[in-house]
């Protein structure tokens, strides 16, 4: 069922309550969080908060489900030859969806942040790769699968996690083709990719 659009104001004032709620997280863990300290924040009242949402766990809630489900329609609208054969379209499409949602994400995977909420998107990740990868060679043997999955998934918090600590320098296309490079090449990737010719002498 497709939710109703939100006017604008009320995007305004969700978006400006996301970033108040993202700042405190940084500050101290979420259970120390109050409405009215993310109120001030947002700079309106705690009436107008509790138009929005019953309290700050469901603020979280609502804000975690709304980016669950948008990554999860990311994630499965991909074919299975796409993460064999180009594994940086769906890259690609991850690093833009984690620009968009850069505060969140960095305020996530910070010390005070959900990381019951980060493996769930690890997990539906695992998912899609598991079933496209039965499908691709035709077993469902995890032998091989399981290490390597958590291989590549651990190596791409890593990734991510450098790039949102440094200011998301390089564009999602940029990161998504290191992190493509990366899979496929492994470490020939720190090599230089077009040496010098020897001299002429």
């Amino acid at each position: 069922m497709n939710k109703k659009p939100l006017d604008r104001r009320v995007k305004r004032t969700r978006s400006n309550l996301r970033a108040s709620i993202t700042r405190l997280i940084y500050q101290k863990p979420v259970n120390e969080i109050t409405v009215r300290e993310i109120s001030e924040g947002a700079d309106i009242n705690r009436a107008t908060f509790y138009l929005h949402y019953k309290d700050v766990y469901d603020m979280i809630d609502r804000i975690e489900n709304d980016m669950f489900e948008e990554f999860e329609k990311i994630v499965t609208s991909h074919a299975p030859e796409d993460f064999k054969e180009q594994p940086f379209l769906i890259l690609n499409d991850i690093f833009s969806f984690l620009k968009d949602n850069a505060d969140m994400c960095a305020a996530l995977l910070s010390p005070n942040g959900d990381i019951a909420f980060v493996n769930k998107l690890k997990n539906v990740l695992r998912d899609k790769c598991y079933s496209d990868w039965e499908k691709l060679y035709h077993t469902d043997k995890q032998v091989n699968f399981a290490p390597y999955y958590n291989f590549i998934i651990s190596g791409a918090i890593g990734l991510l996690t450098y790039w949102l600590n440094n200011d998301m320098k390089e564009s999602p296309e940029e990161m998504a083709t290191l992190a493509e490079k990366m899979i496929i090449n492994g470490i020939s990737v720190l090599e230089d990719p077009e040496p010098a010719s020897t001299p002429v002498s």
